[in-house]
């Protein structure tokens, strides 16, 4: 059966700020080629005369994992239980480089590649993904409290004094 591989590969893509974009694709195909296949099976099954039954993973197992990851994508779950998972590493990382101005630029905060780090007086800004053009994805450092959210930067607040952060997105439809 593909639903739980699909669901598991999904859970992944949606485990990065800003969703991993490329896999987020290739899954929201997958899960609609999947929608087709049961929504074709479940129709047939019902117009055929030989009595069998629609099977149950066309019934209730897709919808369900289907469901679980839209429950997933809009709460942001998935990248928050990442970030929980590292936040020990990722909180003395960010305390070195904001508090050292000598500190080497790191390569990767937790578990997240970084494509830029910026440092301002309010916390560290970490870029670890973009969406093209001029969007970007990331994590905020601020032990200063939560920052402001502006036209450009909007935040959703993930543990202590870490923020994802999402610049130029359109990303955060939910909230």
């Amino acid at each position: 059966m593909l639903a739980p591989f699909l669901t598991a590969a999904t859970l992944w893509s949606l485990a990065w700020p800003g969703w991993h974009l490329t896999a987020t694709r290739v899954c929201l195909a997958a899960w609609m080629g999947l929608g087709v296949v049961c929504a074709v099976g479940i129709v047939r099954r019902t117009r055929a005369r030989d009595g069998h039954p629609v099977p149950l993973w066309m019934l209730m197992v897709v919808p369900v994992l289907a469901v679980l990851v839209v429950v997933a994508a809009i709460t942001e779950a998935p990248v928050q239980l990442r970030v929980r998972m590292h936040l020990t590493g990722m909180t003395s990382s960010a305390q070195t480089y904001l508090n050292d101005f000598g500190a080497a630029l790191p390569d990767e905060i937790g578990p997240f590649p970084v494509e830029q780090v910026t440092r301002r007086a309010d916390g560290v800004y970490y870029v670890v993904g973009g969406g093209g053009s001029d969007d970007a994805y990331g994590l905020v450092y601020r032990p200063g409290g939560a920052p402001g959210e502006t036209v450009r930067d909007r935040f959703v607040h993930l543990e202590g004094d870490w923020y994802l952060w999402y610049a130029n997105s359109p990303r955060r439809l939910f909230r």
